[in-house]
């Protein structure tokens, strides 16, 4: 009897303990292409999936932030928490502003 209790609270937990995040985030950035400059400014629909227990014990954060990565010439821009890719070129990007809006 006390295993089939412990199976059942392990089942509750493991099934209350997910959450998702939907929110948007205003982004503002250059693009450099060698002729020009592209300017974009973009509303973003962001989504992040998470379990309580592992954000707790890996200690992540779910605040907003934008993150810039460059990997062999190739540039990308994402939004965190979640895997929100918004581009991927070889141009240079200059990060400008963003703000979470909801």
């Amino acid at each position: 009897m006390k295993k089939i209790i412990i199976i059942l609270l392990f089942i509750l937990v493991t099934l209350t303990s997910c959450y998702k995040i939907n929110y948007q985030t205003r982004i503002v950035y250059d693009v450099c292409y060698p002729d020009t400059t592209i300017r974009y400014d973009t509303i973003v629909n962001c989504i992040y999936v998470g379990d309580v227990i592992s954000d707790n014990l890996l200690n992540i954060d779910t605040t907003s932030a934008v993150k810039l990565y460059s990997y062999k010439g190739s540039n990308s821009i994402s939004i965190r928490p979640g895997n929100n890719y918004i581009m991927e070129t070889t141009a240079p990007i200059r990060l400008y502003y963003y703000k979470r809006i909801k």
